[in-house]
């Protein structure tokens, strides 16, 4: 009832209804369900950016009958609308195209309760004035045990609806073995890939063109489409995992009732930060159904340094169905951070350790209000990151830990060297959890490029500083066996200087035209960037995870990458290189990808997928990550 084709209707109305239950406080301590993502982020839009939703979809018709065969000739096609009869569902839009002469062998027979009159006058006019009006007929109602054995008696669905929460009538219909013909204004929009009907935008050219090319179905092709229908039903509904989502939304996990809050100094839009914000933006996508989170972060550029375009300054607003507070100045996040309830059932989660504003000032309220505390430093306090301004960050931690205010603080680590370096620097007795990084999800559909031995295309794809080490790899350029290889860049510039140092490297070079700097790109462009490539370079000296070689490896491509990272054990044949910084080991793997052939890369390409897939199971990761969560908790 919170969508916007359900609020158009008594629109005013609605929404001063709203308005008071928000500010009556009745739903101060409600916890929403929403049957699916749209109806979350619609909650969160109409309520209040801070309501805790749980998202279950709704349990469809359990059904284990059979496909029933129904005959189907060439130019007829029996269609039923089953639904109610309102302006919302849009049956006039279908009566108009059943209307064209090309459709004539199509029949419509309508079931369903009328709830708005006056549409319905407007729908039985319309019918009076069609060329063929008896091929029309209202059934009215059926009760719901005549359901599957009605539905099977027609060839298709058709619900040209204004917008569905759920869709009860599809699944019913999918369930028996049977197409449907949909607008593009409910949950289910992959129907056309799965060819088991359409999900169409109500334009009726496009439903004109779509119904005339069902009508030339023959029996054989008729019979397919009933079988993928049935199959889309049941791959498409998992009953014993619906149950345990429900079960737990009543009789709900510690979590539920917590606030979870994630800090870092920035988050998306801004992508320019680096692998951190992938983290973060991963790590939401998969708790996003297992507890409350939300976000504060900054309201500044990374490398702009000023505010990002776009966005509401100091309020929670909705990101990705995920409250996010971006603060403009100290007072803000103070402000944000003590409006909490005070005790243990509010969990800060800090990530990184060398912010004053994302990292000491909330440590040292929470410490002061009681909440618990999780820090993930970030690979900050490997080796390599500790180099650069050595001196201050030794002094700031001992400043920190002689404090005492990490003396109830839980560590998550993403894997044992990070477990050690926190160890070793805050303490033998830290608390540690050792959970990976949440990586991307990998290609749906890997899509290759040529290879020819002599031709290598490789890309650098990471912020540019002085820790990521690419000057090495643009000197290796110079041997002479490497003058074919080409290289882009692809990633903000964090260090000025580096980058100066960079080009000037690139100018001197005999080739200098086989190197491109491209700027930035968005994350929702990357993986499709990245497959125009053979692999990913990166001699980096030192990752706590890298989300650049994770992600080249989910798109199926392999990488060159130094030994100063968590991916150690990759070999050829199954991701790529990973070598120490001395070009007498560079270079001959170097001269290996030029010489691979089309089926030599191709065999490398999935075997670099392989290696993604036998590293990331997701289900695995959110387990340990709820366990995390739920042992502070308690």
């Amino acid at each position: 009832m919170l969508q916007s084709g359900a609020l158009q209707s008594h629109a005013s109305k609605k929404k001063l209804y709203l308005t008071f239950l928000r500010w009556s406080g009745l739903l101060h301590k409600s916890t929403w369900h929403a049957t699916d993502e749209q109806e979350r982020l619609d909650i969160l839009n109409r309520i209040t950016a801070r309501t805790i939703v749980v998202v279950v979809p709704d349990v469809p018709l359990i059904s284990s009958q059979k496909i029933r065969q129904l005959p189907k000739e060439e130019g007829s096609l029996r269609l039923l609308y089953f639904s109610l009869i309102a302006e919302k569902k849009n049956l006039l839009f279908t009566l108009e195209l059943l209307n064209d002469p090309a459709l004539k062998g199509m029949s419509l027979d309508i079931i369903g309760p009328i709830k708005d009159k006056y549409y319905w006058e407007k729908c039985l006019n319309y019918i009076g004035k069609m060329s063929n009006p008896e091929r029309i007929t209202y059934k009215g109602e059926i009760h719901p045990t005549q359901v599957e054995e009605v539905l099977p008696l027609y060839h298709a669905l058709i619900l040209s609806t204004q917008g569905e929460n759920f869709g009860h009538v599809i699944i019913e219909m999918l369930s028996c073995g049977r197409p449907v013909f949909i607008s593009d204004k409910t949950p289910w929009q992959n129907l056309n890939e799965h060819q088991v009907g359409c999900a169409l935008p109500l334009n009726i050219g496009l439903w004109r063109q779509t119904m005339a090319q069902a009508l030339t179905w023959n029996q054989d092709a008729f019979d397919q489409i009933c079988q993928r229908s049935r199959r889309y039903y049941e791959t498409a509904f998992d009953f014993n995992q619906i149950r345990e989502r429900y079960i737990r939304m009543f009789v709900p996990l510690p979590l539920h009732d917590h606030s979870v809050v994630l800090t870092y100094d920035y988050f998306y839009p801004d992508f320019s930060a680096g692998g951190p914000i992938a983290s973060l933006g991963n790590l939401t996508q998969l708790l996003r159904n297992e507890m409350p989170l939300r976000i504060l972060t900054s309201s500044y550029h990374y490398r702009k340094g000023q505010f990002m375009e776009g966005i509401a300054l100091d309020q929670w607003t909705v990101w990705q169905g995920f409250p996010v507070w971006y603060a403009s100045n100290a007072w803000s996040i103070i402000r944000t951070v003590l409006g909490f309830k005070k005790g243990g059932r509010t969990i800060f989660y800090l990530n990184g350790i060398f912010s004053i504003r994302y990292f000491l000032i909330p440590l040292i309220l929470c410490v002061w209000k009681g909440y618990r505390i999780i820090v993930s430093p970030r690979g900050m306090l490997q080796e390599g990151a500790m180099k650069k301004g050595r001196t201050k960050k030794q002094l700031y931690i001992a400043v920190v830990k002689g404090s005492r205010l990490l003396r109830k603080v839980v560590w998550h680590a993403t894997d044992t060297q990070e477990s050690a370096d926190i160890r070793q620097r805050i303490g033998p007795g830290a608390k540690v959890f050792v959970i990976s990084n949440v990586p991307v999800k990998p290609v749906e559909t890997v899509s290759l490029i040529n290879k020819a031995p002599g031709q290598l295309h490789l890309v650098y794809y990471s912020l540019i500083s002085e820790k990521k080490n690419l000057d090495f790899f643009l000197q290796l350029l110079e041997h002479p066996s490497l003058y074919t290889v080409k290289l882009d860049i692809i990633g903000p510039v964090k260090d000025g200087s580096y980058w100066r140092k960079c080009q000037r490297t690139i100018s001197q070079m005999k080739h200098p035209d086989r190197i491109r700097y491209l700027g930035e790109i968005p994350p929702d462009k990357s993986m499709e960037l990245l497959q125009q490539y053979h692999g990913l370079v990166l001699p980096t000296l030192g990752e706590n995870f890298g989300h650049a070689i994770v992600e080249m490896l989910s798109a199926s491509r392999p990488v060159i990458i130094s030994d100063k990272t968590p991916w150690n054990d990759i070999s050829v044949m199954q991701g790529g290189f990973a070598l120490p910084l001395q070009q007498e080991k560079w270079i001959p793997a170097l001269e290996t990808m030029l010489d691979w052939t089309y089926q030599d890369f191709k065999q490398i390409a999935d075997g670099a997928l392989l290696y993604y897939r036998n590293n990331f199971n997701f289900e695995k990761l959110k387990k340990e990550y709820i366990e995390m969560f739920s042992n502070v908790a308690s």
